[in-house]
């Protein structure tokens, strides 16, 4: 058979006697790369062509359509499955009563289009599933997930533990305040063990020592210059007396602290009493001698004379340098405490500046997460209400409840919503049965067309099709709609409605702008959402209430569960 033929005409039986079986006049019309094969089938057979891989089974039943609107809800989807482009499409077409022929269609997709074989090129818009047998699909849901790429995850021999940024954050910031406390602590020792190393070197030093020199000469001088007075020169003798112990037992214990390679003498190998300070106080002391003894003038030549100027001159050589050490040992124990005390604060500074924004974000987080869980909670919460709203029993007790705690105006409106969702089903329903089928009429034109007559068996059996829905119908449900649409919007809406309910005004706003475009003709239908927010809302005002009916039809429930049993004991007591 060609495969580039447009139409096929097939006549055939479905058995070996062509009397007894009558015949069945197929016409197909079918694109290019199409193949046509036509066999003879038995009773309750379905032909099938294998596939190598999976293929789609579209059966073609009778329609059956209720003539009244409120049965149109019966009507079921058929069982469609696509599977990849390049595996091959069945499509099984089975007639309805005796026995027949049979074509298989198998449609091999053009390897040149990139295309799914699941995405239709042309077709009606207003339904994304086509009708198969007359039989029209539900409404579907199109959910489309969006993965989480927040975060990431740690595979261990455990397990797999996931983070997320807040989380990873978190743990960043404890590890980052874990080495800055570990930091602080290694400072504080460094600079308690530091600091104690050098005040046991420095602290018990009196660093005076040439203050004590310099009062040395001037007393001895006061004491040689003292006009000849024995009672000042005894006097100044004293405080040179004085000065000497101090000054001697300084030198003492900055030689303890000196290195012995800095210290004048040692690397020279010469003594202290052959050191000029050494010789220099000798000479003031025998000055003083001479002084006391009345030998003034004597004394004064000694101190005035070129060699103990001599002498003087060697403190600078000899001690100064000593001293100079230990002043340097004192800066550097002052700034090895600032520096110590700077670090510490900067150590400190570090972690505040990561730790606040860290707790102000994780704070922001759990309450931006607290209150997403809490909207998650109270939309639960509202979905139960809104079956309560469902299920017709519940609805009339609940009605009860809500009038009990003045409360029914709510109530009222959640009804007329209810209803209005009710007639959008229909209004759905009906679009589907009339859109869609025109679809699938069309795709049998471009596909195949099959017509067959009903077996010799069974002239007079045909089914008498039901009436199917209308364009009318569609108009008359809209038509409610619209009369349900109005009355919430005049009545709980509405600021000066009869029962207006306090929800947020601009919700009312996009429905008096549906209102109107349909009452001037910009729009044939009505949004079946129109009142999604505003019943959410309403539900979530009436979580408190909704909630003590609850527990209310509990306790009504456990109440008869205790009489039952109390009834059921009496009875036993009776019998026995």
């Amino acid at each position: 058979m060609d495969s580039q033929s447009n139409s096929i005409n097939t006549t055939g039986s479905s058995g070996d006697n062509h009397d007894a079986d009558p015949v069945t006049t197929t016409t197909v019309d079918l694109p290019p790369n199409n193949l046509l094969t036509v066999h003879p089938a038995s009773n309750n057979s379905i032909s099938s062509c294998s596939s190598p891989s999976s293929s789609t089974h579209l059966m073609e039943r009778s329609k059956e359509v209720d003539d009244d609107i409120d049965s149109s809800s019966s009507f079921t989807p058929a069982n469609l499955t696509t599977d990849n482009v390049d595996s091959t499409v069945e499509k099984h077409a089975q007639f309805a009563g005796s026995p027949t022929n049979v074509v298989d269609i198998i449609y091999v997709p053009s390897t040149s289009t990139g295309h799914s074989g699941h995405h239709n090129n042309k077709g009606d818009n207003k339904s994304q599933v086509s009708s198969v047998g007359g039989k029209s699909p539900s409404r579907t849901t199109h959910s489309q997930s969006k993965a989480n790429g927040e975060g990431f995850k740690l595979y261990t021999c455990c397990g797999v533990i996931e983070f997320s940024w807040i989380k990873t954050l978190n743990i960043m910031s404890l590890f980052l305040n874990l080495v800055a406390f570990l930091a602080l602590a290694a400072l504080i020792i460094a600079g308690y063990s530091g600091s104690s190393a050098y005040n046991s070197l420095l602290n018990n030093i009196d660093a005076d020592t040439t203050f004590y020199r310099k009062m040395l000469i001037a007393s001895a001088r006061a004491c040689v210059f003292s006009n000849q007075s024995y009672a000042i020169s005894y006097n100044y003798s004293q405080i040179y007396s004085t000065y000497r112990v101090k000054y001697i037992a300084s030198i003492t214990d900055v030689l303890k602290v000196v290195p012995p390679q800095l210290q004048y003498h040692i690397p020279r190998n010469i003594t202290i009493f052959e050191l000029r300070t050494y010789k220099a106080m000798v000479t003031e002391s025998m000055a003083i001698g001479l002084a006391l003894n009345g030998s003034y003038v004597k004394a004064m030549d000694l101190i005035e004379s070129s060699i103990y100027k001599y002498y003087l001159e060697g403190y600078d050589i000899e001690y100064k340098p000593l001293l100079d050490y230990y002043e340097n040992k004192e800066v550097e124990r002052q700034n090895f405490s600032i520096t110590i005390t700077t670090l510490s604060l900067i150590v400190i500074c570090v972690s505040i500046a990561v730790v606040i924004p860290v707790v102000v974000a994780s704070i922001a987080f759990s309450l931006k997460r607290d209150s997403s869980n809490t909207k998650k909670i109270k939309q639960m919460k509202a979905n139960l209400l809104q079956d309560t709203m469902k299920d017709q029993t519940m609805r009339e007790l609940f009605r009860a409840h809500c009038a009990s705690e003045f409360s029914l105006e709510n109530f009222m409106l959640l009804d007329k919503i209810t209803d209005y969702k009710n007639y959008s089903e229909r209004s759905f329903q009906i679009q589907e049965y009339l859109y869609d089928n025109e679809n699938s009429s069309k795709n049998d034109e471009t596909s195949s067309t099959i017509t067959s007559s009903s077996t010799q068996q069974e002239p007079t059996k045909k089914k008498k099709a039901k009436k199917g829905f209308t364009e009318k119908d569609l108009q008359q449900i809209e038509k409610k709609k619209f009369e349900i649409a109005f009355e919430i919007y005049s009545e709980f809406l509405d600021v000066n409605g009869e029962h207006s309910v306090n929800i947020n005004k601009q919700t009312a706003e996009p429905v008096k702008e549906q209102l109107d475009f349909y009452a001037t003709g910009q729009s044939e239908h009505l949004p079946d959402q129109l009142f999604d927010a505003i019943f959410a809302e309403i539900c979530i005002l009436m979580l408190d209430s909704h909630q003590r009916f609850i527990a209310q039809q509990e306790a009504n429930r456990i109440a008869k569960k205790e009489a039952m049993k109390t009834k059921k004991s009496r009875k036993n007591s009776v019998r026995m």
